[in-house]
């Protein structure tokens, strides 16, 4: 088994998928031995930044 990974933007793009049976994963779903998930923390950094400064802006 192949592991593609995707965010759900290209989640329904992705045609080879529709062929095949692959198994595709989310960016926040990648889980490490001990339950981390190593990239979630920092995109979930950048988001609060993000909505911090659009929040500031309203």
């Amino acid at each position: 088994m192949e592991f593609y990974l995707s965010n759900i933007f290209k989640l329904n793009s992705n045609k080879r998928s529709q062929y095949k049976k692959d198994y595709i994963g989310l960016f926040e779903s990648v889980e490490l031995e001990n339950g981390q998930l190593p990239i979630l923390i920092p995109m979930s950094e950048v988001a609060g930044r993000i909505g911090a400064l659009v929040g500031s802006n309203l």
